[in-house]
């Protein structure tokens, strides 16, 4: 199968703008924010081990993938596909209909750990917006996750719920740890925010109208009590709650699900981009989609247009990081 050419492209220049691990650190990393360039240095350059004493190390795609998120949005400010294209000469017809918000889609093999990179995307967004990093760029402390099914959803919360990732390991300096202040809420979880940042982390279907569904009559035991809220309640909590901020971030999890712009994902994200449009006037910040197989279901060889960062099977075995 082809080659993604973006992706090649992007590669090519974020070792450039990486620099040399003998370079000065001041000549690395050019344009990044200071806050950017602390988290990068944290993450990258110096040791870690975990409570077992267990040295840590992310993988080189993880910090690929990363670095090339980071280049495009905050140095070279690339935040719509016919930037991408235009700016990397890429001749190739795009979607005008794919270019609504700012999207950015990771192409990377099961098991490599895209998880990671969601908790690395959701610290440099936190630590930039709780700093207020000064460079025209908007920055997020709301960020909505979306699973395309249950067992999915229950593995992603397994790794966010009471922060664990964040805790487990060493996302976060020591010197900014007590500053940060995540609060994760998962879909059917009717309660208020209180803390400065807010992971919602729902199933799909949580965000689809169900207001035509018909709902069972009520027992005696509710008609005395009340009932518990319904699914539709739910979904209209969830809705209200996340059009609040005029900062959200989306991360799709396994985004081939979303695969064209008819699909009700796609659409009901267009739905919470609008609102936000309409009410403060600012899309969403951007919306990251990880899949290991980012393809189109009207053509199998043809990849998303928005694909950023690409790490395959093939180079994930020869890399040892998956059999």
């Amino acid at each position: 199968m082809a080659n993604i050419i973006l992706d090649e492209k992007i590669k090519q220049a974020v070792l450039l703008w990486r620099g040399k691990d003998k370079d000065k650190w001041e000549n690395r990393y050019k344009g990044a924010s200071l806050v950017t360039k602390r988290l990068l240095q944290f993450w990258f350059e110096e040791e870690h081990f975990l409570e077992d004493q267990t040295e840590f190390k992310f993988y080189p795609a993880q910090r690929e993938a990363i670095e090339a998120l980071v280049y495009l949005y905050e140095v070279c400010k690339y935040h719509s596909l016919s930037e991408l294209y235009r700016n990397f000469e890429i001749d190739q017809a795009i979607s005008l209909a794919s270019d609504k918000w700012t999207k950015y889609c990771f192409k990377m093999a099961t098991g490599s750990g895209k998880t990671f990179i969601m908790a690395l995307s959701i610290v440099w967004q936190y630590f930039n917006k709780f700093f207020e990093t000064n460079n025209e760029l908007r920055y997020s402390h709301h960020y909505l996750m979306i699973a395309p099914n249950l067992i999915v959803l229950d593995r992603l919360y397994e790794s966010f719920r009471d922060n664990q990732i964040f805790k487990q390991f060493p996302f976060i300096p020591n010197e900014w740890m007590f500053e940060f202040d995540l609060q994760i809420i998962l879909q059917s979880e009717l309660i208020p925010t209180h803390s400065k940042a807010v992971l919602y982390l729902t199933n799909i279907h949580q965000l689809y109208d169900k207001s035509n569904e018909s709902t069972e009559p009520k027992n005696p035991i509710e008609e005395l009590v009340g009932s518990k809220p319904d699914n539709v309640d739910i979904q209209r909590v969830l809705l209200k709650e996340i059009t609040k901020f005029e900062d959200l971030l989306v991360i799709n999890d396994e985004a081939h699900h979303a695969h064209t712009d008819d699909i009700q994902w796609v659409q009901k994200i267009g739905d919470i981009n609008q609102n936000l449009k309409e009410k403060y006037n600012n899309p969403i910040i951007m919306q990251l989609d990880f899949s290991a197989t980012p393809r189109y279901l009207t053509n199998q060889n043809r990849f998303f247009e928005h694909i950023i960062y690409d790490y395959p099977l093939a180079q994930a075995i020869r890399d040892k990081i998956v059999k």
